[in-house]
This record gives structure tokens, sequence and C-alpha cells, in this order.
């Protein structure tokens, strides 16, 4: 009996009414965030970084907004003690108040006890300041109209690859496609450039002694070059990335068994601004030059990964590889910033550019339907997943339990306050 009833309507009303009575009431400290964001180099992320990006229009959801910085307690306090000097008709500014999540990491700007900006610390790196590594992108704010920098395109495309193969985030699996094409075509990747170079023959027989013994008929999910290879879009790759729940402590062991062989490992710090959980380690021969054999990430212990199978090998789906490609691609540019060789590591973020595109394509081809070896589902998949789910809210509960560090609460009227009464 409800069947011709529609609701659009009312629901753009609802949120028009909200807006109004309720999210306006707070522009005048959105303002106030916004010119200090502009002076102090803050970086906007999460959710709202990629609504400026796509210039989606301003909406009930655009008050709540992720703030990356270094120097992160100065710049949150210094944020909360704006804050309450601003001037609102609407809202008392004495209700402003920081939290400290994390101690010099994370922090939560609250108003009228509603959080509104959430501050993360990008540390820097081998001191390499990651926050201007990142070459922020310049759009139009809000409120005050001015050019503020948000996460880049690379790294915010590795979160919305993220959400499209999660069935947890399939919810917004319609809003983040539309956003992904949009994101993808400001990237200028089109340039075809190979790796110089030649691939090692003893590393190689290796390699595929590894992926016959350890990895085919197992749960572990091959991604990058040996992945692009099985679709028939790579001819010679050279570096295997898999995705496993298996210790690092184990696949050592495993590995040192059947190569009868000492491998060592190295666990690097990836520095995603929204992934505190991923890990990577790279295994390597031992000997004079220390030769890398393939990545190991840790995915699987905390996410649901879509495979596809071919050959008896599982491979990540395409937004996976996309995902991993673009984690390359970061992991890239903090190497070209260390002091390597540079046309060498340029050729490689072209190389992994050029390979984005070709699974882009593949995308395409199966949305549209031009691809009939794949259907829709293969994409948005409902089954063949490995890993388990955890939430990354109580993920991060359970670290902020873990380290079992509480602090008071910041309250810049109260700091007010003392200073009249001395």
């Amino acid at each position: 009996m409800y069947k011709d009833i529609n609701l659009d309507k009312t629901k753009q009303d609802a949120e028009h009414f909200m807006l109004e009575n309720d999210r306006y009431l707070y522009v005048a400290f959105f303002e106030e965030l916004e010119k200090y964001c502009k002076i102090n180099n803050i970086i906007i992320g999460g959710d709202i970084g990629i609504d400026l990006l796509v210039e989606k229009k301003l909406n009930i959801d655009s008050f709540m907004w992720d703030l990356y910085c270094e120097n992160t307690f100065n710049n949150a306090k210094n944020i909360a003690d704006i804050l309450y000097k601003t001037k609102s008709s609407h809202i008392n500014s004495r209700t402003v108040a920081m939290q400290t999540n994390i101690k010099y990491k994370e922090f939560t700007i609250m108003i009228n006890a509603r959080p509104f900006f959430n501050i993360y610390a990008i540390e820097k790196y081998q001191n390499i300041s990651l926050v201007k590594l990142m070459a922020p992108t310049l759009v139009e704010s809000y409120f005050t109209k001015l050019k503020l920098k948000v996460i880049p395109e690379e790294l915010q495309l590795i979160n919305i690859y993220q959400n499209l193969y999660s069935p947890a985030k399939m919810n917004l699996w319609e809003e983040r496609l539309k956003n992904e094409k949009i994101i993808f075509e400001h990237l200028s990747n089109e340039q075809k450039i190979l790796i110089t170079g030649g691939r090692q023959t003893n590393k190689l027989e290796i390699i595929d002694k590894i992926l016959k013994k350890t990895i085919k008929n197992t749960n572990a999910i091959i991604i990058g070059e040996y992945a692009l290879e099985l679709l028939g879009y790579e001819k010679k790759p050279n570096r295997l990335q898999i995705i496993t729940s298996t210790t690092i402590e184990e696949m050592i062991f495993a590995l040192n068994s059947l190569l009868k062989s000492n491998l060592t490992f190295v666990e690097y710090k990836l520095n995603l601004p929204r992934d505190f959980r991923i890990k990577k380690y790279t295994i390597y021969m031992q000997g004079r030059d220390r030769t890398p054999l393939f990545d190991i990430f840790n995915s699987t212990n905390f996410e649901m990964i879509p495979f596809w199978e071919i050959n008896n090998y599982k491979i990540g789906n395409p937004f996976v590889l996309l995902r991993f490609q673009f984690i390359n691609l970061w992991s890239l540019r903090i190497i070209l910033n260390i002091g390597s060789e540079s046309k060498f590591i340029e050729n490689k973020i072209r190389v992994i550019l050029n390979r984005s595109n070709k699974l882009r394509r593949l995308i395409d081809e199966i949305i549209s339907g031009s691809n009939t070896n794949y259907a829709v589902t293969d994409l948005f998949q409902l089954d063949n997943y490995i890993g388990k789910y955890i939430n990354e809210f109580i993920a991060k509960k359970q670290l902020i339990k873990k380290i079992g560090m509480r602090f008071p609460i910041y309250y810049p009227a109260l700091k007010d306050k003392n200073e009249e009464e001395k």
C-alpha cells in the first residue's frame, strides 16, 4: 500500500531544515578554523577532504572534519583557544573543549559536547616532512572560500578503493564509485615509460619456487606485478607482493626451510593518514647486496579482502590491486625524497600509474558490460573474501586502552578564568 510514496522531496526538506536550524549555527567556528588552516599549513583529510576534491555541495555531513599536521598538540591547543575566542550569537564558545585521544598523536575538538574536528599527527620520517612530501591539493573551502590544502588525490584513492572492496562499507559503494571516477581523472597519468634494467634470474627462480610451494592453493592473496601478470597485463613481473594473515616469523621459518637459506625481514612504516593498522614487511636474501625478495602486507588481520582465483592462485580484485598500487606509489615518493636514484624511482612511479590506468579501464569495461568475461558482481563481491573485519573505531579504542593513559579535557574557558583570577 506504500509503493507509490516518494520521500525524495521530504528528505531534501529535512536536510535543509537541519542545515538552517542546527549546522549553520556553528558556521562562525568553521570560518575561524579555515583561516587557521590557511596560515598554519594544516591539511584537510577524511570524508570532508574527498567532498572538497570532488566539489560536493555543502550538506549536513560537511561539519565533521579530519585535520592532519605536524606539531599536533600545539596546533590542537591553538585551535581550541581560537574557537573559544570566536564570537557567535548562537553558540556559547565557553563550551569549546579539547580531548586528547592519543598523546601527541590524536585530538578531538568539541563544541557543546559535540565533536567537530579530529586532529591527527603526520610525523616526520627520517627528517622528511610528510606534510610537504604529499604535495597537498589546493581547493576552495566551504565557508571563507579560501584556498586550503587537502590530502592529494593518490592518497585519497587509497582509502576510496578500500571502501569499494569492503563489504562492511557497502552503503558507501555508490557514492565512492562516483568519487573515484572524478578523483582518478584529476591525475595526469597517461605516460607509459618502462622501468630500465633487467631482472635478476636467480631471484626470479626463487620467487617461482615460493609461488608454487608457499602461495599456490593457500589463502595468501597476490597483489602487485604478479597479480597483473595473471590478469595478462604484465609480461615481466619482478617484485612479488602478497597479503596474508601468517605472521612474519612463521613465514620466515617456512621459507628458510623451503629454500635452505637464511632470510631476514624489515618492517616499514607506511605512514598512511587513514590506516594506522596496516604493516608492510620486506623479506630479503642474506648476502652482500641483501636482495629484496618480496613484500608482505597484514591487511587480512583486520579487514576482508575480496579475491579472484586464477590458475589456483588468489589475486586481489581490481579495487584491491588499485589500492596497493597507490600505496606503492606513496612508498616510492618517500624513497625518492630520502635520496635514492631519482630517475629510476620516477620511472617506477610512471609504471605504477600506467598499471593503474589498465586496471581502471578493466573496471570501466566490467561496469559498462563491454567485458563479458566478468560481471559487476565480480567487482562488488558478496563472496570470495579472506580475512576478518575489525571495526576501525573499536580498534582505536582498544589501542587507547592498551596505552593506558588518560588525559584531562582541556577547556580554554577555564584557563582564561584562572588567568583572570591571578
